[in-house]
């Protein structure tokens, strides 16, 4: 199935704020990105936007994700400037919300696996990642949700 940035995000508050059902619990997410990637940070505020603000933003600081934000951007500027909007950094989001940050040099490791445990995390929403590994995979009891194409 296809989506549109629109029903993307759509879809993803749905599942965040349990489909409107108020008797149940609201679940705990994490949202993993590499550190000030546009268009995670743009999926991102999209959820916070619509009320869904993650119980932890777990952001990858490394050389593969400044390649990746870096690519990504350099590529968007190539764009007409009219069209082209930077999306919020990671430290702007923050300052607005009230979600536990964490840095990691890799998502795939024990300080990443700790804290997802340590949030009781149901699932987890990728803005843009490496490849997920290992126990990372199998720590949110719901799954996770990839959003970038």
């Amino acid at each position: 199935m296809a989506f549109d940035r629109g029903s993307k995000l759509r879809f993803l508050a749905n599942i965040a704020g349990n489909c409107g059902h108020s008797t149940r619990k609201r679940l705990r997410f994490a949202f993993l990105n590499f550190k000030d990637h546009p268009r995670g940070n743009v999926i991102a505020e999209g959820l916070i936007q619509a009320g869904h603000t993650p119980n932890i933003f777990i952001e990858e600081d490394s050389t593969v994700a400044l390649k990746g934000s870096s690519a990504l951007l350099n590529d968007l500027k190539c764009l007409d400037h009219r069209r082209f909007t930077p999306s919020p950094k990671t430290e702007e989001l923050l300052r607005r919300e009230k979600m536990e940050y964490l840095a990691v040099q890799n998502h795939n490791k024990e300080d990443c696996l700790a804290a997802l445990k340590r949030n009781e995390i149901d699932f987890i929403v990728l803005g843009d990642c490496r490849i997920l590994k290992g126990d990372i995979l199998r720590v949110a009891n719901r799954g996770i949700i990839n959003t970038h194409p």
